[in-house]
């Protein structure tokens, strides 16, 4: 898998959006019968060299459970109408900076 060719393989059979930036650029064929499903990753594979430097960044960092988990439990509370959109930003930062002072303890 450390081959560039091996590696977009491993991705079109996978049915997998690559991580590695030349495969993003370059393309993956995708290999499934849905046309639909072989544009919709086409798509998406496209959009990975276009991330924020951050997203790379918060799978490494040590908080970013709890951004994460903020997240799924805030939106869903959007979601089933809890709470507005407004709210959930504002309780989702007091959240991780909660957990980030607790951590620190």
């Amino acid at each position: 898998l450390t081959q560039e060719e091996v590696l977009a393989e491993f991705y079109g059979r996978t049915l997998f959006i690559p991580g590695h930036l030349g495969l993003a650029s370059s393309g993956v064929d995708f290999v499934t019968d849905s046309a639909s499903a072989a544009d919709a990753l086409t798509v998406f594979a496209a959009q990975v060299a276009e991330l924020a430097p951050i997203a790379y960044y918060m799978q490494a960092s040590p908080y970013n459970t709890f951004v994460f988990n903020s997240m799924r439990d805030r939106l869903t509370q959007v979601f089933v109408g809890e709470m507005t959109l407004d709210e959930a930003l504002v309780r989702m930062q007091a959240d991780v900076d909660e957990a980030i002072r607790e951590a620190g303890q």
